[in-house]
């Protein structure tokens, strides 16, 4: 069962609820641009990545860079509950004065070797503390909830910065740092529309060819894959819309692919799975 607790700027932020059954999973290429936090209210089982494999149990909180790679495989007896909030990268892209130093600015996008995903429940007070917080002003959505939801979220990201020994220093020059956020920025806001890399490349004022070894370098995605995994993860929620009647065909022209051979082609390499399979399965597919 999913339960959204709620969200902020167009889904940019949000944060959702799931609990699931016990079972066994096989391990496939679940990965999301979005920056990703989840932390196990009840049960136990396994958190598989392509490095390590987990152990899961309440209190734990598991972290994850944008398209990590990282599935649960294994729920134990009794079932897990679980809360999941999903930060899209661009929401971090503020004004000089109040987003995260050039140095820290890949944040989202690679984390540092010494980090391994999973921070114990005895370790994880001061995050808990924080995270707690952002479910109760999502959840309650007082005056200017939106705001001092995002001032926590950045008190927690510092936080995974200073206590938690996430970060690895990205190196970019600050100038082509702008101009990449510029860039994404872009794609973002034209996700649906033809994307080229020479168009991108244009708008951020980089030759194609050294943009696409920076974009790669910054962002650790190349070009078309980001576009893609964006797409992708807008199709998944119109796959799960339960008040939608879109076919496969009509969800792959709202999300930008010229045919569902393409469509079919980019979800099964980013999900391990059809859009139809994905559709059928949604409530199994969240982690």
């Amino acid at each position: 069962m999913i339960q959204e607790i709620g969200s902020i700027e167009n889904y940019k932020l949000k944060m959702w609820e799931v609990r699931l059954p016990c079972q066994t999973r096989d391990f496939v290429n679940h990965k999301h641009v979005a920056f990703e936090i989840a932390y196990i209210v009840s049960g136990s089982g396994l958190y598989t990545t392509q490095t390590h494999v987990h152990e899961m149990n309440a209190g734990d909180f598991f972290v994850f860079s944008s398209n990590e790679i990282h599935k649960i495989t294994k729920i134990a007896e009794g079932g897990m509950t679980l809360i999941n909030l999903h930060i899209e990268p661009e929401l971090l892209f503020g004004r000089s004065m109040d987003s995260l130093s050039a140095e820290n600015r890949n944040f989202c996008f690679q984390h540092s070797l010494e980090f391994s995903n999973h921070i114990t429940a005895s370790n994880a007070s001061k995050l808990k503390d924080i995270f707690m917080i952002i479910k109760s002003e999502l959840e309650n959505r007082q005056e200017e909830y939106s705001l001092l939801t995002k001032s926590l979220l950045n008190i927690l990201l510092i936080t995974l910065i200073r206590d938690y020994n996430y970060t690895t220093r990205s190196g970019a020059n600050p100038k082509h740092a702008k101009a990449l956020q510029t860039a994404l920025k872009y794609i973002n806001t034209h996700i649906t529309e033809r994307l080229t890399l020479e168009k991108v490349a244009q708008i951020a004022h980089i030759t194609p060819n050294y943009f696409s070894a920076l974009f790669h370098d910054f962002f650790n995605i190349r070009f078309q894959d980001y576009i893609n995994t964006q797409r992708i993860d807008l199709a998944k929620r119109y796959l799960t819309d339960s008040n939608s009647d879109l076919t496969i065909l009509d969800i792959a022209a709202h999300c930008g692919f010229n045919n569902s051979a393409n469509f079919n082609k980019a979800f099964r390499k980013h999900t391990g799975l059809t859009p139809n399979e994905y559709r059928s399965m949604q409530d199994s597919l969240i982690q």
